[in-house]
């Protein structure tokens, strides 16, 4: 608990985190956008909604696809006012995030 109280405090650590995350989530929004039929929605969180359904691959689907990869995505259909093609993925560091992406662009084509 101690822990968790000094990294509250470490505004340095915090303020590069934001930027991090913000940097990447464009980086990871761009790059997805270029996969015809995925509808990428704007974000300012460390995630990013995508919906796959000009694909026809729904989320639990492209899980299927992306698991055997060691890839995890969130399938969002239980969401309120979202679809089966709704799914959500973590902006994470930019290594995993072009493996995700490496990843995706295979097991769609």
């Amino acid at each position: 608990m101690l822990a968790g109280a000094r990294a509250l405090q470490d505004h340095d650590y915090i303020k590069k985190t934001l930027q991090l995350i913000s940097y990447e989530r464009d980086f990871i929004i761009s790059e997805l956008s270029k996969i015809k039929g995925l509808v990428i929605y704007p974000s300012k969180a460390n995630f990013v909604l995508v919906d796959s359904g000009g694909l026809g691959i729904t989320a639990a689907q492209m899980q299927a696809k992306l698991g055997p990869e060691g890839i995890l995505i969130r399938d969002c259909s239980d969401f309120y006012n979202l679809s089966p093609y709704h799914l959500r993925l973590a902006v994470r560091s930019r290594a995993e995030n072009q493996i995700l992406l490496q990843t995706l662009r295979k097991v769609l084509t």
